[in-house]
């Protein structure tokens, strides 16, 4: 008798960059001759992950067509939490710690500007964002591993934001300067901080 081995076959058409669930997925016995050696051989293997091309109904789901979204390679959307966006801000290399800030770090955003018109306009610091995960550093697509070390500091990081987050950090970015403030990665409290005023410096 001929050997069968059970095999990942699409139950529907999924399309690219579709997250796999467990009703596009069924197991069938095939000839262990037609099966190809990438393909997967449980549906749990493949929950979750992300299609990287279309895969048609009927065909055997390959490895190679389903990315990990804890997987740190290929395109940086599959890094991007589900509800979640990423964003590119520049930060300031002088005050802020680019120096030091890798993939996985957590940081507040601090916007330093100006606020009132006119005589009544006044230089202020104010916290727009707490503890906010860094997905990447500078432009290397490798800074999205946390084991990648930014040959000089870096101007631009990469967050993971709420729509509303990156709906304030556009405006931001646009009337002051950001600077990132690392943290500890055991700290996850988000304490009130009142904005502080230049004249309030010497107070």
């Amino acid at each position: 008798r001929e050997d069968y081995t059970p095999v990942a076959v699409a139950a529907v058409k999924i399309e690219e960059n579709t997250q796999l669930h467990a009703d596009m997925i069924r197991i069938e016995e095939l000839p262990a001759e037609s099966v190809h050696p990438s393909a997967a051989d449980s549906v749990e293997m493949l929950l979750g992950g992300i299609a990287s091309q279309t895969i048609y109904e009927g065909e055997q789901i390959l490895r190679s067509k389903v990315r990990n979204t804890t997987e740190k390679e290929g395109k940086m959307s599959y890094s991007v939490p589900e509800g979640k966006r990423a964003m590119t801000i520049s930060v300031d290399t002088v005050s802020g710690v680019s120096g030091f800030l890798r993939a996985k770090d957590r940081v507040d955003i601090i916007l330093v500007g100006y606020q009132g018109e006119g005589n009544e306009e006044k230089e202020i610091s104010d916290i727009l964002l707490q503890d906010t995960e860094i997905l990447a550093v500078g432009i290397n697509p490798d800074s999205r591993k946390e084991s990648y070390e930014p040959p000089e500091p870096v101007t631009v990081i990469t967050l993971i934001v709420t729509p509303q987050e990156a709906v304030k950090l556009s405006l931001a970015g646009s009337v002051g300067r950001l600077v990132a403030v690392l943290r500890s990665p055991a700290d996850h409290e988000k304490p009130a901080v009142a904005p502080v005023l230049k004249d309030q410096l010497w107070q």
